[in-house]
C-alpha cells in the first residue's frame, strides 16, 4: 500500500475514458478506461512508470492490487494499465508516481480526511478536448455544448494545451533571452578586447616582424603568424571554459526541461562564434603587420 505520510508522495486523479488518447499520453501496457468501469464494476486504476518502478520493481504490475488510507483499503484498486511518465506540475522536477482512477467509480473510506478527498476527487475541474483546427473558432460552440449538459456548469477559460505550457515557461523564456543578449554583448566586448591586445602585440613586435620579412618571410606568413598568436589565446580560453560548461550542465540537469545535460550543439555553436570573432578581430592587425616595410620595421628598433 503506498505510503500516505508524505515521505513517498503519490499523485492521483480521476479521469474519464479516452483521457490518455486525448492528451496523447502513451499507454505502454494493458488498457485504457472504458464505459464498463463504472460504480458496479471492480475498482481499477492505471499507473505511470514511476509508480510501477517504485511499488512493483522487477515484476509486471498488471493485475496487482493496492490501496490508500488504511490497511482495510489496501486492495481497493487493481492495475489494468501502465502509461508513460509525464510531468503534470513542475517541469524541472522528475516525474512523481501517479495513479489514475475512473471518474465513475468511488472508494469507501473509514478515515474522515480520506472520505473528504474522495468526495472532492469527483468534482470536475478540467476537461480535455481533442480539436482538429483552430480552437478559437470553436470557443462559442464548446460553451454551448457544456451549457446544454448543465446550465450551471461554469467555464472559466478555454486554452490550448500548448498555450498553457508556453505560459508556464514565460519567465524562463525571458531569462533565456536576457542571457542570450548578455552573451552577445560579452562576445562583442571579447572581440574588442582581443582586437586591442592583438594590435598592441603587433605594435610591440614590429622589429621582430621586420626581421622575419628581411630573412624571407612573405606577407601571408606574417598574417598567419599574427593570427596564430591570437587563436592560441582563444583556444586556451576554450580549454578552460568547455570543461566548466560541462560541469555546470551536469549540476543543472534537474532544472532543465527537454534539454540534455550535455548538448553538443549548445557547446559547439558558441565556441564556433568565438573562433569566428577571433578571426574577425585579429585580421585587421594581421594585415597591418603584413603591410609593414622591412626597412621601416628595422628602423623602429
Amino acid at each position: 500500500m503506498p505510503s500516505t505520510d508524505g515521505s513517498r508522495k503519490v499523485l492521483w486523479d480521476r479521469v474519464s475514458p479516452r483521457y490518455f488518447a486525448t492528451l496523447g499520453q502513451q499507454l505502454l501496457e494493458g488498457r485504457e478506461f472504458t464505459e464498463a468501469d463504472n460504480a458496479t464494476s471492480r475498482q481499477v486504476a492505471i499507473v505511470n512508470q514511476s509508480f510501477a518502478r517504485r511499488y512493483f520493481p522487477g515484476v509486471d504490475p498488471l493485475g496487482k492490487v493496492f490501496g490508500f488510507s488504511t490497511p482495510a483499503n489496501s486492495k481497493d484498486f487493481a492495475i489494468v494499465g501502465v502509461v508513460r511518465d509525464a510531468k503534470y506540475g513542475n517541469a524541472e522536477e522528475a516525474p512523481e508516481p501517479m495513479v489514475f482512477a475512473p471518474l465513475a467509480q468511488q472508494s469507501d473510506y473509514i478515515d474522515a480526511s480520506a472520505r473528504d478527498n474522495e468526495k472532492w476527487s469527483h468534482f470536475i475541474t478540467g476537461a480535455q478536448l481533442w480539436i482538429d483546427g483552430n480552437p478559437g473558432r470553436l470557443d462559442r460552440m464548446i460553451r454551448d455544448v457544456f451549457r446544454d449538459v448543465d446550465p450551471n456548469f461554469a467555464i472559466v477559460s478555454i486554452q490550448p494545451l500548448q498555450q498553457q505550457i508556453d505560459v508556464s515557461f514565460d519567465e524562463r523564456r525571458l531569462l533565456v533571452r536576457l542571457s542570450g543578449l548578455f552573451g552577445v554583448l560579452s562576445l562583442i566586448l571579447a572581440s574588442v578586447g582581443l582586437y586591442g591586445i592583438t594590435a598592441y602585440n603587433v605594435a610591440c613586435r614590429i622589429p621582430e616582424i621586420g626581421m622575419r620579412m628581411a630573412i624571407g618571410a612573405n606577407r601571408p606568413q606574417i598574417v598567419h603568424f599574427v593570427l596564430q598568436a591570437a587563436f592560441a589565446q582563444t583556444l586556451f580560453g576554450l580549454g578552460i571554459g568547455l570543461p566548466v560548461a560541462l560541469l555546470i550542465g551536469r549540476s543543472l540537469k534537474s532544472r532543465l526541461y527537454q534539454v540534455a545535460a550535455i548538448d553538443p550543439v549548445s557547446l559547439l555553436l558558441p565556441a564556433a562564434a568565438l573562433l569566428l570573432s577571433t578571426g574577425a578581430a585579429s585580421l585587421l592587425p594581421a594585415i597591418r603587420a603584413a603591410s609593414i616595410q622591412p626597412i621601416d620595421a628595422l628602423r623602429a628598433e
